[in-house]
């Protein structure tokens, strides 16, 4: 069974109180099967200020870890996407990373263990149907940080990445003209790191 979406409002005022008492995101997330993220856009929405703590992934088991790299390593996206705000005053930067697999089952254990959501994603050829399962922001940030040790092809896209969100994540001033534009900067460097040279390949 995969983790919940959503909360009932019997629940949603359960994981405020918990907060209130003193719980982690991440406490509240296992009690109810949902992300810490989840809990966190709960909060947000009802008007209260989360401060920013970094949110141990629960998964500590080298095994997966490792597996998950692997699978990193041959079939998962790390970006940085850019959305135009309503305003259309300053576009917005946000992490996401993501892992596409014509076998759903590979793809449900990742949900499983690491969060995330999974959804499918049309076909592949002919005879195949394509799931893809995706995190952002700080759910990215710390699933990345987990498996940095074991990641061998995409380390370095890693590691701009986690340095990207870091800046993102603790940025309290408003948005300046500069500060958009280094993060644009991250984002175009990203998506080349993302393809290999032909001089990286001799």
């Amino acid at each position: 069974m995969g983790l919940k979406s959503k909360l009932s409002d019997q629940q949603c005022e359960q994981a405020i109180l918990w907060y209130q008492q003193g719980k982690t995101l991440t406490e509240i997330g296992k009690m109810f099967e949902v992300s810490y993220m989840t809990i966190s856009r709960l909060l947000h929405k009802r008007g209260i200020t989360v401060a920013y703590i970094r949110e141990p992934l629960a998964v500590t088991d080298e095994r997966k870890l490792a597996y998950l790299a692997g699978l990193f390593d041959g079939e998962g996206s790390i970006n940085i996407f850019r959305k135009v705000k309503k305003d259309g005053i300053y576009p917005a930067h946000f992490l996401e990373i993501s892992l596409s697999n014509t076998h759903k089952g590979v793809l449900q254990w990742v949900l499983e263990n690491f969060g995330g959501r999974l959804a499918q994603n049309g076909e592949q050829g002919k005879m195949h149907e394509a799931w893809r399962w995706r995190a952002s922001t700080q759910e990215a940030t710390a699933i990345l940080r987990a498996i940095l040790p074991y990641l061998i092809v995409k380390r370095e896209q890693a590691k701009l990445a986690l340095v990207f969100q870091e800046r993102v994540t603790t940025f309290q001033y408003r948005l300046t003209q500069e500060e958009v534009e280094w993060r644009e900067s991250q984002r175009k460097q990203l998506s080349a790191m993302r393809f290999w040279k032909e001089e990286q390949d001799e």
